[in-house]
């Protein structure tokens, strides 16, 4: 009888234990997805503080064209930008 016992113990702990080793693999993407996620906010981080310099020393620019032509260009790299790197929350 407690032979039995043990084994039915055993086969228990044996079926949780292949339930949670899916979860484990899981994890692992998951953390894999993070760092992705990370190192892509980073740039777009050194991106942003890259144009928010570029956007200071043209909008001191007296010239209309310029700024127009700045402006233009900002603009095409966002919808680029969306296009490259969706959202978060979006799926492609």
């Amino acid at each position: 009888m407690s032979l039995d016992l043990l084994t039915l113990a055993h086969d228990s702990l044996q079926a949780k234990y292949h339930e949670f080793v899916g979860y484990e693999e899981k994890y692992e993407e998951l953390l894999e997805r993070q760092a992705i996620l990370e190192s892509r906010e980073t740039v777009a981080i050194e991106e942003a503080e890259r144009l928010a310099m570029q956007n200071s020393e043209l909008m001191g620019h007296t010239n209309g064209s310029q700024r127009i032509g700045y402006v233009d260009n900002v603009r095409r790299e966002m919808v680029l930008c969306k296009h490259v790197c969706p959202s978060p929350g979006v799926s492609r």
